[in-house]
């Protein structure tokens, strides 16, 4: 190994066969073939010389420590080990033993970001400003709750900056499209977590696999949306409640909404208690006409229970329309399509007209992502997984095109959009709107192809993830709200009604469809 010490990189330029060149101040290039992305206060700025924006945000972070505190001598004498760390989930503040003395921080409410948009080359081993005011109201609760603490001298105050990602985990791996370029940034928490962050950024480097489930640390699980702005409003969201106790089902509300798709005010005026998955609003619940469209948060039945179940039992007996575009969706297309996805694929590829679902494993049988394939052509395919993967398996399926291929794949994204119809009367309300005989004979389960629906041009899959007798609609979204309308108004005669993503899994349970 070669060490450079005191050299500065100045920019990083990728060849054309894929490696890097490592542009130094010293009049020196390093030709590698990989790159780490390892810059801490400076992870953006390292990103932006591969032209990448990291969702990644300094934060300002106060901690004092006290002077020696003869009840810490005591207890270290008295039980021959340290205080334990402890956290106070209301006050937002931890403390631990340093020394003889109490180390006290704060996850104030009133928190700033540091560098909110560059980070200073020049700022190196340096401490903030103190803002004792800023965080007054957390150091006076945790007065109230250790009153030794309070009653102690304080040595010294700390502010310093610190990196944080949108939900306060690391980002680590690979780059989507851009070979050899590696991130291992956001790692907050220092010492307790570089280890395991080494350890899994070095597997994946040399064994193509990080030998475990770090989906929570893939640099991956966000997409272009995690903008400047985005990544600001949520991880001071995320700061704020450093130690608060998170519920099921809790959503949050920072950096929302986002992304909408035409139906949204739809569902909002059937008062949708809406979630948000990749930055895209989708309706979880229906809250009854009157109420306010909130979830209560519990470790018990919340009040979303009861209306979940009554639109399960809408779908069960009657017939229910929902939401369905918050799937990744991709296109693959060209000469040798089906050759290579069939090499990717452990299922048998479907005919065209139809869809099967399949996993999709690396070289160590690990699942890489689960697919819906619906074969629209000898060398076509329409590919539905999960939305929060949608920079996962691009990355996958793009790190293993064949050289020189004219294969296309396509992230559909949101130019593709989704309705779901489902239950015993799902077929009379669709083949009201069309002249294609929806008959099991003619149109089985499982089978995937274009119809009109109404005036509108759609792809119709006879399938649905509750089990039950339904159609997936897929269409360009200026069709969207025209077809809820349509098929709402069809389906009245049947007692139609709305049902959300909770129904939805709750049904997938019942009949024990996979995820």
């Amino acid at each position: 190994a070669e060490v450079y010490t005191d050299t500065w990189v100045t920019d990083l330029q990728q060849r054309a066969d894929g490696t890097w060149d490592v542009i130094t101040d010293r009049d020196h290039t390093i030709h590698a073939e990989h790159v780490v992305n390892a810059g801490g206060l400076w992870a953006r700025e390292v990103g932006r010389m591969a032209g990448l924006e990291l969702p990644v945000l300094a934060m300002e972070h106060h901690y004092l420590m006290t002077e020696p505190m003869p009840e810490v001598i005591a207890y270290n004498e008295t039980r021959g080990r340290e205080l334990p760390h402890m956290i106070d989930f209301a006050g937002e503040i931890y403390a631990r033993q340093e020394g003889q003395s109490i180390l006290l921080g704060t996850y104030e409410q009133d928190n700033r970001p540091w560098a909110p948009k560059e980070t200073p080359w020049d700022f190196v081993f340096q401490l903030l400003p103190h803002d004792l005011d800023r965080i007054a109201p957390e150091l006076e609760k945790a007065f109230e709750h250790f009153p030794l603490v309070g009653k102690a001298g304080i040595q010294k105050f700390v502010n310093g900056p610190f990196t944080f990602s949108p939900d306060g985990n690391p980002l680590i791996g690979p780059i989507k499209g851009m070979r050899g370029m590696w991130m291992a940034n956001a790692v907050m928490a220092g010492l307790s977590q570089g280890g395991g962050v080494g350890l899994s950024l070095a597997n994946w480097m040399v064994h193509g696999d990080p030998g475990a489930d770090i989906w929570g640390m893939d640099v991956a699980r966000y997409g272009d949306y995690a903008t400047l702005a985005y990544t600001n409003a949520k991880v001071r969201e995320n700061y704020s409640r450093r130690f608060r106790i998170t519920f099921p089902n809790e959503e949050l509300t920072a950096a929302r909404p986002l992304h909408t798709t035409p139906i949204y005010d739809r569902l909002l005026a059937h008062n949708a208690v809406m979630g948000a998955g990749f930055g895209l609003e989708h309706p979880l619940w229906f809250q009854k006409p009157g109420l306010e469209p909130k979830e209560d948060v519990t470790f018990y039945r919340s009040n979303a229970f009861d209306t979940v179940g009554e639109e399960s039992r809408t779908v069960r007996e009657r017939v229910g329309l929902s939401e369905a575009s918050n799937f990744a969706k991709y296109k693959v297309s060209g000469p040798g399509a089906a050759t290579w996805l069939q090499g990717l694929f452990t299922n048998s590829l479907p005919k065209v007209g139809r869809t099967n679902l399949t996993a999709m494993l690396n070289p160590q049988g690990r699942i890489e992502g689960e697919f819906s394939v619906s074969r629209i052509g000898e060398d076509e395919f329409f590919l539905f997984g999960s939305q929060a993967a949608e920079v996962h398996h691009p990355r996958w399926f793009l790190a293993h095109l064949p050289a020189d291929s004219s294969i296309e794949f396509e992230v559909l994204a949101l130019s593709m959009v989704g309705l779901t119809v489902a239950g015993p009367h799902a077929r009379d309300v669709l083949q009201q709107l069309t002249d294609t005989s929806l008959a099991s004979n003619d149109f089985p389960f499982m089978a995937f192809r274009k119809v009109d629906l109404g005036m509108a041009p759609v792809w119709l899959s006879r399938m649905t993830y509750s089990g039950d007798l339904g159609y997936e609609i897929w269409v360009q979204p200026e069709y969207q709200r025209y077809l809820f309308d349509l098929i709402w108004e069809a389906g009245q005669q049947f007692g139609i009604g709305l049902f959300g993503f909770r129904a939805l899994i709750t049904m997938r349970l019942e009949k024990n469809f996979g995820t």
